[in-house]
């Protein structure tokens, strides 16, 4: 979605509904399930607070600037065969709300950090697995012009079954740049 109306919420809603489940917090916002009416897909719903974005950026077809978040996300899910990066399905701005990022949910996930606390720690072969994968879509995160900088256990997910990851949580990420990143701060994109 690349334009905003005062009915957005109602829109909003008569596309997705909220779940019950809060799937991850960090400072921007709230990350709920949700469900896709259309089609029940379950979505992951990151609710990010306007006055707590601090990157913002601007983007083709948009009245005002958006999060960062939103326009490295939307450049990151066009790429095709990336498959270790979340995937932004849509995203609103809803008034009394703040920005809505609707993405996918992967099935059977639990991120890293809660699979190392319940289990202990990783058998060797099963973290090189892991962490091959996250290099791997880092590097077409990268050749694709944007840099996570946020690089932890919270923000890898895992699917407990396929033992597939993907990187979530692009709230600190920018435009890959030569040189040091010496300050947050948002830049424009087009």
């Amino acid at each position: 979605m690349l334009w905003f109306s005062l009915s957005e919420k109602q829109h909003f809603c008569k596309l997705y509904h909220f779940g019950p489940v809060v799937l991850g917090r960090g400072s921007c916002g709230v990350v709920l399930s949700g469900q896709r009416l259309s089609d029940g897909l379950p979505v992951a719903i990151k609710r990010l607070s306007r006055e707590l974005v601090w990157q913002w950026a601007e983007l083709d077809g948009a009245l005002s600037p958006v999060p960062m978040e939103i326009a490295l996300l939307k450049r990151l899910s066009g790429v095709e065969g990336l498959k270790g990066v979340i995937k932004m399905l849509d995203w609103y701005e809803v008034e009394g709300w703040g920005f809505l990022l609707v993405m996918e949910q992967p099935p059977h996930c639990q991120d890293l950090f809660d699979i190392v606390t319940q289990r202990g720690a990783l058998p060797e072969r099963l973290a090189l697995r892991f962490f091959r994968q996250v290099v791997e879509a880092l590097q077409v995160v990268h050749l694709h012009g944007v840099v996570h900088r946020d690089i932890k256990d919270e923000n890898i997910v895992v699917n407990t079954r396929t033992l597939e990851v993907k990187i979530v949580d692009f709230g600190s990420a920018a435009l890959l740049k030569d040189g040091a990143y010496d300050e947050f701060g948002g830049a424009e994109l087009s």
